[in-house]
């Protein structure tokens, strides 16, 4: 209790005499910002995509992809690949062939070209996507040149307003509502599948997705067709296959630029608390000759430098939330657009990286101060 005691009094004339060192004090709190802006704004792209494509898909909904499609990402089913497997369902599963293509547009903020995917769903499309909800205006009609746009797509691109008319596949389409589905598709078009492989001239399908009653039936569905040479995989698995192929250079990169940043910081810390001690000597020696211990003094100094930290990690993730939380960010494994998460955790990695950039960088001032004489201290003022 008496060590607490005098740490907090030492804590207490540390902070009041702050003040007078605030020029020294910025430089911690600025390098802080820093560390934590960079490194939590790529983790947060990254944590984007991961709930992108990990919330995505249904282990009631199961993907009929041709050979080879999971390795080489691409697939493609001829029309009589399809009609074989339609005669294979039973009679509670519903059916849908799928396509898509990737489309260019322009972005909003920076005017360039961005990519995201144009889908053809077929007659039973939508019923295989119970969490796509329209937003706003209609769906497309069978066989028209009509889209609508995921409401992440809305927000990143510009010409995606309802009743505007936008180039894909060479020809004008009419954008006719925004969805919402809570997953990748937010960040796609989505047309009839008739009239899109009418405008890309394509023959066939990329997939064929089949709703079962339940997981148990993803077995059944492959025992039906296991003599066909098509790939039979849950719509969830499939979406962590596609998260399990992204690089993970961005978290290198965000680890290894706070690595770098942080040592400056750690520089900076370091000198912010030689000043710390060097403006408080007269006050630390005064309280060594007192009585006060050396531990609760060094404390102090520690706490000091963490407190500052504290500030600069706050007002970093401040400035992440309020400019990346929910950006419409594009890029993904099939170039579409995904939302950026700035998450509690995230947060909590952002703040515990910052304390310990101030630990380290409060050490040793904090141990001159507790191997310091007091005599030396006194002659020293």
């Amino acid at each position: 209790m008496r060590m607490i005691r005098q740490f907090l009094v030492a804590m207490g004339l540390g902070l009041s005499s702050l003040l007078g060192r605030i020029r020294p004090a910025l430089v911690t709190v600025a390098g802080l910002i820093c560390v934590v802006g960079v490194m939590l704004s790529l983790l947060a792209v990254g944590e984007g995509l991961r709930r992108a494509y990990l919330g995505a898909g249904d282990g009631r909904r199961a993907l009929i992809l041709s050979p080879g499609a999971l390795k080489e990402s691409d697939s493609r089913l001829p029309d009589a690949m399809v009609d074989i497997i339609a005669r294979r369902m039973r009679t509670d599963w519903l059916m849908d062939a799928e396509l898509s293509a990737g489309v260019k547009l322009i972005k909003r903020a920076a005017r360039e070209r961005g990519g995201t995917r144009l889908r053809g769903l077929g007659p039973q499309g939508l019923a295989m996507r119970p969490r796509l909800r329209l937003v706003e205006g209609r769906l497309p009609r069978p066989g028209m040149r009509e889209v609508m746009a995921g409401v992440t797509a809305v927000r990143k691109f510009s010409g995606l307003s309802v009743g505007q008319d936008i180039r894909l596949a060479g020809e004008a389409w009419r954008v006719t509502g925004h969805f919402a589905t809570g997953d990748t598709l937010d960040g796609d078009l989505v047309a009839d599948a008739a009239a899109l492989r009418t405008a890309l001239g394509r023959v066939g399908y990329d997939a064929v997705h089949v709703g079962l009653p339940s997981a148990a039936g993803l077995e059944a569905l492959r025992g039906r067709l296991r003599d066909l040479p098509v790939t039979v995989i849950a719509q969830d698995a499939y979406y962590r296959r596609l998260w399990d192929a992204v690089p993970n250079t961005p978290y290198y990169v965000a680890y290894g630029l706070a690595f770098l940043i942080g040592m400056g910081a750690i520089s900076g810390t370091m000198h912010t608390m030689q000043v710390t001690v060097g403006a408080r000597a007269r006050e630390i020696a005064i309280l060594r000759a007192v009585g006060f211990s050396a531990l609760p003094v060094a404390a102090s100094v520690v706490a000091e430098a963490m407190l500052l930290a504290c500030i600069g990690a706050l007002i970093g993730v401040a400035m992440d939330w309020f400019w990346l939380e929910g950006y419409a960010y594009n890029g993904g494994m099939e170039g579409g657009v995904f939302r950026v998460a700035v998450t509690p955790g995230l947060l909590l990695i952002a703040l515990a990286w910052a304390l310990g950039i101030a630990l380290i960088g409060a050490i040793i001032p904090a141990w001159h101060v507790a191997r310091a004489p007091v005599v030396d201290a006194l002659r020293a003022d």
